[in-house]
């Protein structure tokens, strides 16, 4: 069997061989390799992936939207000082408060583009797990064996 690495990410190894998938974890001197069909148990594996992925993403939605809450607040207050500095006519402390609330409200958008862009790719997981799931039942019913 070769070696044909087609992937390697940190100390994990990936290459496909014969209709197996193989894994190969390298510590030092020491190896540790194992494999999984390709078409049997790699939908499997792929499927729980992406369920770890996607639990990461999850986590990583709550956390921006503590994020922009938090962003949100220090606008609303800088928009009171705003107010209140402008009744005091200090105009070069306001101009300063604008210029601070219009990068809140930038780094607000930023969170907005990025919340945009989970849920997107969190709709596209779950459609993704959907077409492995119908591709693996689809491929059991097909027999792509010879045909006399």
């Amino acid at each position: 069997m070769s070696r044909n690495v087609i992937y390697g990410v940190g100390k994990i190894r990936v290459w496909y061989s014969d209709g197996e998938v193989h894994f190969e974890i390298a510590d030092g001197c020491r190896r540790l390799e194992t494999f999984l069909w390709a078409r049997d148990e790699m939908p499997h594996f792929l499927r729980v992936l992406l369920d770890i992925y996607d639990f990461y993403l999850s986590e990583y939605m709550e956390k921006l939207e503590e994020k922009k809450g938090e962003l949100s607040e220090m606008v609303l207050t800088v928009m009171q000082k705003i107010e209140e500095e402008g009744k005091k006519y200090n105009e070069a402390y306001v101009k300063e408060l604008e210029k601070k609330k219009e990068d809140l409200k930038k780094r607000i958008d930023k969170i907005h583009e990025t919340m945009k862009i989970v849920r997107d790719l969190r709709k596209e997981f779950k459609r993704l797990k959907n077409c492995i799931s119908t591709f693996k039942e689809s491929a059991y019913r097909v027999w792509l064996g010879r045909e006399w």
